[in-house]
């Protein structure tokens, strides 16, 4: 899968992106204020993503209701629910795909072997689901981190306004500072680490994204600093467990700052705004009401 999220297999994608941005902007632009989160964000990669899957547009609302309450939801039995369900559909959309094959993601992996031998149902779908929902969500959340920061800070972002050419090092920075993805373990066997006991089967959440803002490795690390030499982190993991779709995130992120702050090119928070946030594998602020002068 590698060769559809490469460098240059995305660099293709950047005219159907920025044309997702335009449009999603132009659609609160005159508005002067908007819900961030649920008026852009949530639409943003989703709708990119459904198109890259072959799928239709007219039920992106009901996806990303699933994918919301598979990632965050605090009751296991909604969330196991919601899983379930995605991976349902999932593998009548595959079940459409064996029949009529397309030109997308989908229809590629049906094609693909591994170690010699064609991929079986249950590793055709678990791929699949774990497309569907990182590419339904993570980048709504780190998205709107990325906002959110940028209207608390009006000289970060008039710096961004007057030198775009920043944008991609600022984003890193950003990235770094607010990365909102763990990942779950389960322990393989019974062991003791840090004199904690952990029982074979538990249920284990690693925040690696930790490692970002760790000062033994990086100086000031809860600073954000468009010109540190350096944005270490692991946002996007790291080895064989980096992220398949890091090079397409970076895009979207790009893409849409230098559309925004050229429409945009000062916001703020609403006044009285009190934020909050939802956790799980994936934190993002519940909303994001930005304010802007129209033209």
């Amino acid at each position: 899968m590698n060769g559809l999220f490469s460098p240059k297999a995305v660099a293709k994608m950047q005219d159907m992106v920025r044309q997702q941005a335009q449009m999603l902007i132009d659609n609160v632009l005159s508005e002067g204020r908007c819900d961030f989160v649920a008026d852009v964000a949530q639409y943003y990669p989703s709708e990119i993503f459904l198109k890259l899957l072959g799928i239709p547009l007219d039920q992106c609302g009901t996806f990303m209701d699933w994918v919301d309450s598979a990632i965050r939801s605090a009751d296991p039995a909604i969330a196991r629910e919601a899983s379930v369900r995605v991976a349902d559909f999932i593998a009548q959309t595959l079940a459409e795909r064996k029949k009529a094959p397309g030109d997308d993601i989908l229809s590629h992996l049906l094609l693909q072997n591994y170690d010699g031998r064609p991929l079986e149902q249950e590793e055709l779908v678990g791929i699949s689901v774990l497309l569907f929902i990182g590419g339904l969500d993570t980048v709504v959340a780190l998205l709107s981190f990325v906002m959110l920061y940028l209207a608390e800070h009006p000289g970060h972002q008039r710096e961004l306004v007057d030198n775009p050419e920043l944008i991609p090092d600022a984003l890193e920075e950003m990235i770094r500072r607010f990365s909102i993805s763990a990942i779950f373990r389960y322990v393989a066997e019974d062991t003791c680490f840090s004199n904690i006991e952990f029982k074979k089967g538990d249920r284990v959440l690693i925040q690696h994204f930790l490692y970002g803002i760790d000062d033994r490795e990086i100086d000031n690390p809860l600073e954000v600093d468009f010109h540190r030499p350096v944005s270490r982190h692991t946002a996007f993991g790291a080895g064989p467990h980096r992220c398949l779709g890091s090079h397409l995130a970076r895009l979207e992120l790009r893409v849409f700052l230098a559309e925004w702050l050229q429409r945009i090119p000062e916001f703020s928070l609403a006044t009285g705004t009190n934020l909050s946030f939802r956790g799980g594998k994936v934190i993002q602020p519940v909303t994001l009401p930005l304010t802007w002068a129209c033209s």
